[in-house]
Formats: C-alpha cells, structure tokens, sequence
C-alpha cells in the first residue's frame, strides 16, 4: 500500500518521472507514495505535482544535503541555495508536504557552515528535516582518494567494513 521510489532525482528528466506517475495512476493502484525530486530549475512543475498527488503522493524527501552554499558546491550539486528555496515555496504552495535531508562532514564542512544550515532551515518551512553525519567511502570517487590523503583510510580493502568520511574540521 506504500510506495517508496528511491531515485534520488526522480523528477530528472520531469517528463519521464511524469510519465511513471501517469501509469501508476492509470494501473488503478490505492497507494501512498514517497520520492526524493531534486530541485533544478525544469524539472519540476504545477503538472508535476498534480500527477504525483493523483498517482498518491504524500510526502517528498529533498536532498539538498546542505543549505550551505559552499557545501553545495563540495558535495557538486547542480542547483543552489535559490532553487532550494524555490522549490520548497512551491512544495508549501501546492500543500505538499517535505521533509529536508541533510548529510554533514564532508570535506570543507564545519562549524560556519553547519551554522547556515540551522538558520535557513526554519524558513523552508519543511515538515520534517532528517540528517546524517558522516559520508560513506566508497572506492573510486573524489572523497576517497581525500580520506586517503588524509589517512582515514589506506586502501579499498578497508571498505569491506563501511567507513564514513567525517571533516576534520567539524566539531
């Protein structure tokens, strides 16, 4: 009766997810559903979220992971701390309701920008907000070859067992 869509982009590209959410609402399926869309400008819109309240839609997890602007850009996102905003009034103008993820520690992350977080986030007006702190390694990617620099780790084989990057520079 629940329906969890794991895509942590369902919304990219908007026309496909559209096109998910039109045949589950055409399979006449009395579900709830939750997903994760993530707020790039274009792709999301008032159809959007009409066809994932019909489809069940009844609550959104947003990753922006940080409301930090320098973290943004560490972590890479494709979208900044406006289309946050943005996306979370349109969410509070459709009624929908969100719940924030955030993911704490990775490189550059410290007490200044854990601060911007904590101010901003009472004016996204979120239902819920959920964090995690520590980032886990995974062999091959950017923050691993960091953590190896920085001798969290030595190599892969330590990953059998996950570890997570957590910022020297966070208290």
């Amino acid at each position: 009766s629940h329906i969890t869509l794991t895509d942590a982009c369902f919304n990219v590209p908007v026309d496909y997810a559209k096109k998910v959410l039109k045949a589950i609402t055409g399979a006449g399926l009395n579900v709830s559903i939750h997903t994760s869309p993530v707020p790039v400008k274009g792709h999301y819109d008032d159809e959007f979220f009409e066809l994932y309240r019909k489809a069940g839609g009844v609550l959104l997890s947003l990753g922006a992971e940080t409301l930090s602007e320098k973290m943004l850009k560490s972590y890479n996102k494709p979208f900044d701390i406006e289309d946050v905003r943005a996306a979370a009034g349109l969410f509070n103008t459709e009624e929908l309701p969100f719940r924030l993820e955030g993911l704490f520690g990775c490189p550059g992350g410290k007490a200044e920008t854990l601060k911007e977080t904590k101010e901003l986030l009472p004016r996204l007006h979120c239902s819920d907000f959920v964090y995690g702190i520590g980032v886990r390694l995974m062999p091959g990617t950017g923050l691993f070859e960091v953590a190896k620099k920085e001798g969290v780790v030595k190599d892969a084989r330590e990953l059998f067992t996950p570890k997570f990057y957590v910022s020297k520079d966070l208290d």
